[in-house]
């Protein structure tokens, strides 16, 4: 039976559907950090690196039980895919050189970028859009990125909003306005303290962080501005892993017979869903 914690509504914004979900049963298992597990093309049992601290996507409850979307999802693949799953917390960047290095078969909750596609494939398994957050009675911002220029933005290093913002900066300076301040964090949680003391005007973020974190804290943070940089996000996999197509089949069963809206509904997500599966190679 699966760990029992409150159930998060979040306040989700953007352009997505829903869908009804149904109950779930299953089980999250958790790695210390250093721990490792055995992972072959035919493994018995895989390692799965989960980023903490970014709610509903991944984190700790007061137990500190590792909960979330991605641990869920990559537990609840492990009946379909025939093998044990066992979730590791780690950082996001050690996921990424884990999986080249092929300590992991596949990673959970990346964003599919063309910078990424030269070196993995990803089987879809949700959706999200990047947004903007203030602290509770600061000035909110229009819904229009031209609102953006002369605005410091923080964000963690080498996250998938800085191409876009940088693109922005410059057409803010072509149409005669003052550029992008863009200030990077370590984490996601570095730029939103950087936002709550006032370092930086605003953080962008997932709407799926910001509605969890404004439905959690509504008089902390208010959702504001312009909704952009629409992504499919997946399980990341080496380029020509025979495991891409094989997370798409699982992905989709779970899609079927309910697994997969389960998931979301106890999140309060349902917005993320995708209604099928696919692989992503280029």
């Amino acid at each position: 039976m699966r760990r029992t914690h409150r159930t998060q509504h979040a306040i989700f914004t953007g352009a997505f559907l829903g869908a009804v979900a149904i109950a779930l049963a299953g089980c999250s298992s958790t790695a210390a950090p250093d721990e490792s597990t055995e992972t072959t093309a035919d493994g018995e049992s895989f390692t799965i690196p989960q980023q903490t601290g970014v709610p509903p996507w991944a984190y700790t409850n007061d137990a500190d039980d590792l909960i979330g979307m991605l641990p869920d999802l990559s537990s609840a693949l492990a009946p379909y895919l025939g093998v044990t799953i066992e979730n590791e917390r780690t950082t996001w960047e050690n996921s990424l050189l884990g999986l080249e290095s092929e300590k992991y078969v596949f990673v959970p909750g990346a964003d599919a970028t063309p910078e990424r596609l030269e070196k993995f494939d990803f089987a879809i398994a949700l959706q999200d859009g990047y947004g903007f957050q203030v602290k509770t009675g600061n000035p909110e911002i229009a819904d229009d990125m031209m609102a953006l220029c002369g605005l410091s933005i923080g964000l963690p290093a080498s996250s998938s909003p800085i191409q876009s913002l940088e693109e922005q900066s410059a057409a803010c300076v072509e149409a005669g306005e003052a550029p992008i301040d863009i200030k990077t964090f370590p984490d996601w949680a570095s730029a939103d303290l950087a936002a709550q003391s006032g370092q930086v005007d605003t953080a962008t973020a997932t709407l799926s962080s910001m509605g969890y974190q404004a439905a959690e804290n509504p008089d902390k943070w208010t959702i504001t501005g312009p909704r952009y940089l629409q992504l499919e996000i997946g399980f990341a996999v080496p380029k020509g892993s025979e495991w891409g197509p094989r997370l798409v089949d699982a992905f989709n069963e779970m899609i079927a017979d309910g697994t997969y809206a389960a998931i979301f509904d106890t999140y309060g997500t349902p917005g993320m869903m995708i209604e099928e599966s696919h692989l992503v190679t280029e």
